[in-house]
């Protein structure tokens, strides 16, 4: 049997999926490795965050149970919570958008197996 080159259009397309999904998964490294430190480290700096406000009210001699009420509801802890769960959200999109791409190239790459087999038939 002698096969064409359109036998090997749809591999050629699948493999071309791949290549595309790689190159965008390249590109988005660095992005990505810095949304899962963030989502990591996500506990910690809420506890930072918390200290922070509260190291003033106990430096007015406030009690520790106290100090972390006022903390809370202190408009610099309100402002650094919502900065930090902006950071959060967009850390979690770049990893939605990484595994995404992920995903697609893991369905090229059946694809690709599936129309290899069939041309080797």
């Amino acid at each position: 049997m002698s096969l064409t080159p359109a036998d090997y259009g749809a591999l050629t397309s699948c493999i071309a999926g791949m290549e595309s999904a790689v190159r965008e998964m390249d590109a988005a490294k660095d992005s990505y490795g810095h949304a899962r430190a963030v989502v990591e480290l996500s506990s910690d700096t809420r506890k930072t965050i918390l200290a922070i406000c509260a190291a003033k009210e106990l430096g007015e001699g406030t009690a520790a149970n106290a100090a972390e009420i006022k903390a809370r509801a202190s408009h610099q802890y309100q402002q650094m919570m919502k900065s930090h769960k902006a950071e959060l959200a967009k850390a979690e999109s770049v990893i939605a958008a990484y595994y995404t791409t992920k995903a697609r190239w893991e369905t090229e790459r059946s694809k690709a197996s599936a129309e290899k087999a069939m041309v080797q038939l």
